[in-house]
């Protein structure tokens, strides 16, 4: 597996907006690994690993070049870095360049938030802003989104127990604007 010492500047994260393209634009990367692992010790090892359950990002695949202009919101490690995403959990700050150690850190990550060892309380404002500001860098369509998306990431985060109006001010956002 090569060495990736790509910059944090370099590396990204695409949020794209699939109802924006035409039905079965992408298929699961599972179902091809399926589809050709027979033939393929690389792919049946990937098989494994993914089917384990640890090592599964939920991947989807599309087949040549894809207009993604105007579908997707785009944001660089280092962006999400800089405005707190390691503030979220220390984990994400611990990154360094030329290590490829990401897979095993997400896996290390999904068991301690899967583990009901941990006393989960409510998010403090502190995080809760934290989780604002790394959204903020995906723009106003993906705010709120991003923002639900980190949130579950936090380590003491609780659902059942959770006020979302506490978040932000209620008028201050513009999706709920939109929807009023």
């Amino acid at each position: 597996m090569p060495d990736d010492s790509s910059a944090l500047d370099d590396i990204r994260l695409y949020i794209v907006d699939t109802a924006k393209f035409e039905s079965a634009t992408f298929i699961r990367d599972m179902d091809l690994i399926r589809a050709f692992s027979a033939g393929n010790q690389y792919l049946r090892r990937l098989e494994s690993l993914r089917t384990a359950g640890t090592h599964y990002y939920g991947e989807y695949l599309s087949q040549g070049a894809l207009k993604i202009q105007d579908k997707c919101k785009s944001v660089s490690a280092q962006a999400m870095l800089e405005s707190g995403l390691a503030s979220l959990r220390p984990e994400f700050g611990a990154w360094g360049q030329g290590q490829n150690e990401w897979a095993n850190k997400v896996v290390r990550i999904r068991q301690q938030l899967s583990s009901k060892k941990e006393q989960q309380q409510n998010i403090s404002a502190e995080q809760a802003e934290a989780a604002l500001a790394v959204s903020q860098t995906f723009g106003p369509v993906w705010r709120l989104p991003v923002a639900i998306n980190l949130l579950p990431l936090l380590p003491d985060f609780n659902f059942r127990e959770y006020d979302s109006s506490s978040i932000v001010p209620y008028e201050e956002m513009p999706e709920v604007s939109r929807a009023q």
